[in-house]
């Protein structure tokens, strides 16, 4: 465990150079962003999908078997039961028996996705508020207006442009890459700044500036329902959601759209960081192997860090050494708050960034 610790903080000192010395990083985001804002794990998400699919009478054929398969199911998640079924699986099972004619998959997934999230016609406050991870997200992505990060830079005559914004992005992030189907951490940022600066992103021809003001662009590379209602829903031109295991084989075999498309472009331009993910996506990882396999390298894919929780895992140093074949430095934490501070500390190293910039963001109460 010693040695874990020992390279956890060479690698924190590697992040923090990647941040300062690179043009713009990326944020690659998990479940566990929006796991403490009432979102589902994708295991939890597809079992309250089924659950729901009975009870109101979505299944073509009735099972018996399906009451006593969830409780099951739901006990396996919190203990090391081996005798699961895999959640890509239970998905095929849900897209090939649902009665479409009474509801459709993706308002199914969205019933499920928001049911105990904090979104009404917004996102609450208390949706970062107690969200120690997702509060240092978005104020990791806001900036100071006239510092060294702001997306509106400084005019050369030094006019002060605070008066035009009191809160822009932070032009060192090159956006943000997310496995999650929900739109929290964009309306998170909007309720907190009153801006929309995260824009989310579900084909390559989004645009990503509006009106001289840098976006960040979040790539939804396995599908995007947005919390508002019906006339918000995902229009034909949107990716179909990626969740079932037929899904995940059909996504690698086209290799022109949108998800494998986005995801090799951003891994391979940006130096990034993990942040929320368990790092067992299949699609992440076969990125990963393939940017990694390549004998010449762009420097961006020597930088890869994933921050991972000690108490996930029983052998962390088999999983460090796993993630190394993929190119992924993994750092080690014990407690979450950390992730705060890392974010924190990558923040501040850039030059000409203090600790009242990161307190300003962090703060930030709208006028």
């Amino acid at each position: 465990m010693s040695s874990i610790k020992v390279k956890s903080g060479i690698r924190k000192r590697q992040l923090y150079a990647a941040y300062r010395n690179n043009p713009r990083i990326g944020i690659v985001a998990g479940a566990g962003v929006t796991a403490n804002t009432g979102v589902l794990t994708f295991s939890a998400l597809v079992l309250r999908m089924l659950e729901y699919m009975q009870k109101n009478n979505l299944i073509r054929e009735s099972h018996g078997w399906i009451s006593p398969f969830i409780a099951k199911q739901r006990q396996a998640l919190y203990t090391e039961d081996s005798k699961t079924i895999s959640p890509e699986e239970i998905a095929v099972f849900i897209k090939e028996n649902l009665e479409e004619k009474k509801i459709s998959f993706e308002k199914l997934l969205k019933n499920a996705l928001y049911q105990d999230a904090s979104v009404s016609s917004i996102v609450s406050r208390s949706a970062f508020e107690q969200n120690s991870t997702l509060n240092a997200i978005i104020s990791f992505c806001a900036a100071r207006p006239n510092t060294n990060i702001a997306s509106l830079p400084k005019k050369k005559n030094n006019q002060d442009n605070s008066a035009k914004s009191s809160i822009e992005t932070n032009s060192k992030i090159g956006g943000i890459l997310t496995t999650n189907y929900d739109n929290l951490i964009e309306g998170a940022f909007h309720t907190k700044y009153r801006v929309k600066r995260l824009k989310p992103v579900t084909r390559p021809t989004s645009l990503e500036e509006i009106k001289g003001r840098i976006v960040i662009p979040v790539y939804h590379i396995h599908g995007y329902i947005r919390y508002l209602g019906s006339e918000d829903e995902v229009d034909d031109e949107t990716p179909p959601v990626i969740m079932s295991e037929i899904d995940y084989i059909n996504s690698f075999y086209d290799p022109l759209g949108f998800s494998n498309y986005i995801s090799m472009s951003f891994l391979r331009k940006f130096p990034c960081i993990f942040i929320g993910s368990a790092m067992t996506d299949k699609n992440l990882r076969r990125y990963l192997y393939h940017l990694n396999k390549n004998k010449v390298k762009p420097k961006t894919l020597d930088n890869k860090f994933a921050i991972l929780h000690l108490a996930d895992t029983t052998q962390p140093e088999f999983t460090d050494n796993i993630l190394e074949s993929y190119g992924v430095k993994t750092i080690w934490i014990k407690d979450f708050i950390e992730i705060y501070h890392i974010l924190k500390s990558m923040y501040t190293s850039y030059e000409g960034i203090t600790d009242e910039d990161w307190d300003y963001v962090v703060n930030y109460r709208w006028p």
